[in-house]
């Protein structure tokens, strides 16, 4: 475990580790040169994921025969990291990896931005840094290609579109719409064999990179008026409708109506000329706020702290979801501007 960098518990687990080209949201990180982010070998090592995974039959604590239930473990340290039963067929990290690697292949312009594990090693991450889209003068967006796997049974193995607005950090998420029938991958005997096709599955996700970024610059072309926004918030996260005290008529603010405020009065980077008062600035000030502004309203799992636990949503959990969400749904209004 020397050769990464890990966030420990105050039990000494390491529920993180994490490599990457840039200082993540935790602030602990074992860099990567730029050899490495070329190298899935030297990457794998650096993020804590040189590792593979082997099923065992978990026994019946009280009788000590098999029971139905097979535990998933790491074969570098034999430690559990999840479970599932007799058809859940976890993909190691080297099969799963050897898709990214062939990738990458060739092509100079694709690089490994960073890679990591969760919880132990239970749910697996890569980054793949596929390009830069200009969406205005000065606001510029990194892409990626994000690929997550989980050894728990909690996830699928999946890959999805993602990026970073670089003068302010914040993240958006994009379900690869056109690639995810090719690569959204249930852990099973065959799985494997469903990751073979690279190019088919490159073509789409190139295209899907193109419109992502095409739909970046559409919203900064729309101006949007307090009622559109009103009404956008309607569709994201449901009618503002206050709570009144039993004893009389005094409204109490709920969460969604807190929420809101929240967003409209983020700035969404309204500094950089050309967003303010667009679509594409209505959604930064959505992803600033799932991104920067609810870190104090999380809720710390077992292990981590609050700002940990509300970037791994905010990557890849609910609030990850809500931003692919707040994204389509603005396309979509946008229309109509």
């Amino acid at each position: 475990m020397s050769q990464q960098a890990s966030i420990f518990n105050q039990n000494g687990v390491a529920p993180t580790s994490f490599a990457g080209v840039q200082q993540p949201w935790h602030r602990v990180w074992n860099k990567l040169s730029e050899e490495a982010s070329r190298d899935f070998g030297a990457a794998m090592v650096a993020g804590d994921i040189a590792w593979d995974v082997k099923k065992a039959a978990l026994p019946n604590p009280f009788t000590g025969k098999p029971t139905s239930v097979f535990g998933i473990f790491r074969d570098d340290t034999n430690e559990l990291i999840g479970s599932g039963k007799a058809g859940y067929e976890p993909i190691s990290n080297r099969k799963a990896l050897k898709f990214l690697t062939d990738i990458i292949g060739e092509n100079k312009d694709i690089t490994i931005d960073s890679c990591g594990c969760f919880e132990g090693g239970s749910k697996v991450f890569v980054n793949l840094h596929v390009g830069t889209v200009d969406v205005l003068p000065g606001d510029a967006v990194e892409l990626y290609y994000q690929f997550v796997t989980a050894h728990d049974g909690s996830l699928q193995l999946v890959v999805f579109m993602s990026g970073t607005r670089i003068v302010c950090s914040n993240t958006a998420r994009l379900a690869m719409a056109l690639a995810q029938a090719k690569l959204k991958i249930k852990h099973t005997a065959g799985a494997v064999s469903k990751m073979e096709n690279v190019a088919e599955w490159l073509a789409l996700a190139q295209q899907e990179q193109k419109s992502f970024g095409d739909k970046m610059k559409f919203l900064a072309t729309k101006h949007t008026t307090r009622g559109f926004e009103e009404i956008y918030l309607d569709n994201l996260l449901g009618k503002a409708e206050p709570k009144f005290k039993k004893d009389g008529l005094a409204e109490k603010e709920t969460r969604r109506i807190k929420l809101r405020k929240m967003i409209l009065s983020a700035d969404g980077a309204s500094s950089v000329k050309g967003v303010e008062g667009t679509a594409w600035g209505l959604f930064n000030q959505v992803t600033q706020t799932y991104d920067h502004l609810l870190v104090n309203n999380a809720h710390a799992k077992p292990g981590l702290t609050k700002e940990q636990s509300h970037a791994i949503s905010a990557s890849f959990g609910s609030m990850a979801n809500m931003k692919t969400k707040a994204f389509d749904t603005l396309v979509e209004m946008a229309k109509s501007l």
